[in-house]
């Protein structure tokens, strides 16, 4: 018995048909790594036991649906900078040592994030985001691949990053940013020689990227899943909203 030319008797039982990109297979549990939250429960590190970093006067992560009322988008969390100038907030996945789970260069992997901006940064309620892959809940990432936004030197522009050992390859896109939803989806091939970045489906200009990608073993080459928001200027309380994420990575060498 077979799909799509895949033989049946290649999965281990219970295993779903998946798809990588290029062609099916059957999903191999003890390979492959597959994450995804909808944050539709009530507790605040979620399934997966995020940890959270939050700072401020005000600054708080919540579950709200209502603060969207919008029914496309079931369970998401809700960012809110409080009123300190240097509030901050971050959720990420890491290990008891702080550092991140992951490792590049074992496989292609890919991440995706599910957001809504609210409200845009200015230079009175300044604002940095920075998602996809990372180590630092409150500074610039010493090791990972992810977007990055604020006001200030860039246009108001998506940024494309990589980091290795705090050495960093930061580079403007010609995509500006906007108000409401939007998926992120950053792919690191299986080498880790290369980074594609794309934003609604649209690959960025200045896509992919191949310097300062993150391949070592050391801490501080390590990383994973985080989402964060730093706040620098004014007193005004800034929102965002999280809908998803999902990262999914075929590894090339069974464990």
């Amino acid at each position: 018995m077979s799909f799509e030319g895949v033989p049946a008797n290649t999965a281990i039982p219970g295993s779903p048909l998946m798809w990588d990109g290029t062609g099916y297979y059957w999903y191999n549990p003890i390979k492959d790594i597959y994450i995804e939250d909808d944050f539709v429960t009530n507790a605040a590190t979620s399934s997966y036991s995020w940890a959270s970093t939050i700072s401020g006067t005000g600054a708080a992560i919540s579950r709200q649906n209502s603060v969207l009322s919008d029914t496309n988008h079931p369970g998401v969390l809700v960012y809110a900078t409080g009123t300190t100038t240097t509030g901050n907030l971050c959720i990420q996945l890491q290990q008891n040592n702080g550092q991140g789970p992951l490792t590049f260069g074992g496989g292609q992997i890919d991440i995706f994030w599910i957001f809504n901006i609210p409200t845009l940064s200015t230079a009175t309620d300044t604002y940095t985001i920075r998602l996809g892959f990372g180590d630092q809940p409150s500074a610039d990432m010493v090791a990972g691949a992810y977007f990055s936004y604020t006001d200030a030197a860039t246009g108001a522009a998506w940024v494309i990053n990589t980091a290795q050992n705090s050495t960093r390859t930061q580079t403007t896109t010609n995509t500006v940013v906007t108000t409401g939803w939007h998926t992120a989806h950053i792919q690191v091939n299986a080498a880790a020689s290369s980074v594609v970045f794309q934003m609604d489906g649209v690959t960025m200009n200045v896509s992919p990227l191949s310097t300062n990608i993150p391949t070592g073993t050391a801490n501080t080459q390590k990383c994973g899943p985080i989402f964060q928001m730093l706040k620098s200027a004014g007193t005004t309380s800034i929102g965002l909203v999280i809908d998803k994420v999902f990262m999914f990575q075929k590894i090339t060498t069974s464990r």
